[in-house]
């Protein structure tokens, strides 16, 4: 009895801990892919009120905008602009979410 339920319960973390690690692993590439999409896009800045959107092979979906701060004027005449980028996959029967965000 003791033993059929010791098996039980390591059967149980062990289960634990590989759901743990497909988590880990979907967060790891859904921060890889927003990093990714945010260089791409700081090449090649440019203010626009547009969302450009776009999906991975792998399922992740990712929405990027660019904006001009307001009241940040740098010196020489130089814009501030903040780079956002929205990172959206499915995992179970839940939409996860991840934003990054910057400033050029």
């Amino acid at each position: 009895m003791i033993l059929s339920l010791s098996l039980v319960i390591l059967l149980q973390l062990f289960s634990d801990n590989l759901k743990s690690a497909h988590m880990s692993t979907n967060y790891s590439r859904a921060v890889f892919l927003g990093k990714m999409k945010m260089e791409e896009l700081l090449e090649t800045i440019e203010a626009s009120s547009d969302v450009m959107e776009g999906q991975s092979e792998e399922g992740y979906r990712w929405a990027a905008s660019i904006s001009p701060m307001p009241d940040a004027r740098q010196p020489g005449d130089l814009s501030l602009y903040r780079l956002t980028v929205d990172i959206y996959w499915e995992q179970g029967i839940r939409t996860k979410h991840l934003s990054l965000s910057t400033l050029k």
